[in-house]
């Protein structure tokens, strides 16, 4: 089985990174996955609120992943909340 982890990883370090996820259970593997989202999303999200503040970086970050629809839909959602 030959799996593409990316062009900068030796063959013999992907080799060894499937053996050791391999022998986790589902659940840990699922938590490694969700540790790993939040952090790169943190991360992301950190570096767009260096140049805005942390509400528009948020509806930026949106913009960014998942479009300009939703981003407006985001905004207006924050708008609305913060009218209540």
């Amino acid at each position: 089985m030959t799996v593409a982890l990316g062009n900068d990883t030796h063959p013999s370090i992907a080799k060894k990174q499937l053996e050791i996820l391999r022998v986790k259970t589902p659940e840990q593997r699922m938590r490694l996955a969700i540790a790993q989202s939040v952090y790169l999303i943190n991360l992301s999200r950190a570096e767009l609120e260096r140049n805005m503040s942390k509400i528009e970086a948020k509806i930026e970050w949106v913009r960014i992943n998942y479009g300009e629809t939703l981003a407006q839909g985001y905004r207006q959602a924050l708008e609305a909340k913060d009218k209540t």
